[in-house]
């Protein structure tokens, strides 16, 4: 069995859905045939990733006692992988003891205080993570309350436009920190992955990493890919039977959409900023004038 818990997204499900189809997250629970332990993640607000990891858990505890000896999996992508983090910490309680054969981390990132997603406890065997590319272009980009459903949504995109400048750091998502992983003070026994099928995708965003990129920015396609075919050598090497692909990039109409090389985009956001600039120093001058 394998508990798999998705990134953050928007809180209306039917949006969610729609964003998420071809995230790795929800690839590996269809090619599972196990939609049931799939949980989609937190809204963009993050508050209820603790409630995505007491929901997973109750379900792994009553799994766990009608199936003792079949092996456990978690996988998390996001706030997602840091919700995993502390299903673990909860399995390993001295009430519990349920030992998680591995567990799936793609760029998980402790922004909620609902969860401890630091260190990784020691029922936990084996662990394999993925990271973003902190190296890769910041990227601000506005954001259109029309884009969302649910009012939720619609107030984190005024607030996000007021004071972060729109999506802030779309790709690299800088200001995210990842979730310590490395082994808790009482850990000596998990085997926390090093090596090629693990560590930094080059050139990856936050969510080429998860499965669902960015297709404007035209570096995605190969990072995603790259990042698909570390999860595969993980679930080889577990004999896990799944396959995942870049499916974002394969089934968009890119012949829509103009793909723009990270200068491009640079400069881009460049001639917004100072387009905005010049707005703000003629509303300045108009107001002065007034008085």
């Amino acid at each position: 069995m394998m508990s798999i818990i998705d990134g953050t997204g928007p809180y209306s499900p039917e949006q969610y859905r729609g964003d998420f189809t071809n995230s790795f997250c929800h690839q590996t629970s269809l090619r599972l045939q196990d939609p049931e332990h799939y949980y989609p993640g937190p809204g963009y607000a993050g508050v209820t990733t603790g409630f995505k990891a007491c929901k997973a858990l109750l379900e792994i505890r009553e799994y766990h006692q009608v199936n003792p000896a079949e092996d456990l999996f978690l996988m998390g992508y996001s706030r997602g992988g840091a919700a995993v983090i502390q299903i673990a910490k909860w399995c390993n309680s001295d009430k519990l003891q349920i030992p998680i054969k591995a567990m799936f981390l793609l760029d998980p990132v402790c922004k909620d205080l609902s969860v401890d997603s630091d260190g990784i406890p020691s029922n936990v065997e084996k662990c394999y993570v993925l990271y973003r590319d902190l190296n890769i272009l910041e990227y601000n980009a506005p954001l259109d309350e029309k884009d969302y459903e649910d009012w939720k949504d619609k107030v984190a995109v005024g607030f996000s436009n007021t004071f972060t400048d729109g999506d802030p750091d779309r790709y690299r998502r800088k200001w995210m920190e990842n979730c310590k992983v490395c082994h808790e003070p009482t850990n000596h026994t998990t085997w926390i992955s090093a090596g090629r099928s693990t560590g930094t995708v080059p050139g990856g965003s936050h969510g080429a990493v998860g499965g669902v990129p960015w297709v404007e920015r035209s570096v995605e396609k190969g990072a995603t890919q790259e990042a698909a075919n570390r999860i595969n050598s993980w679930f080889r090497y577990e004999t896990i039977p799944a396959k995942i692909q870049d499916l974002t990039f394969i089934q968009a109409n890119t012949s829509r959409i103009r793909s723009q090389t990270d200068a491009e985009l640079e400069a881009d956001m460049l001639a917004r900023r100072a387009e905005q600039s010049r707005k703000d120093r003629e509303r300045a001058y108009h107001n002065a004038s007034k008085r």
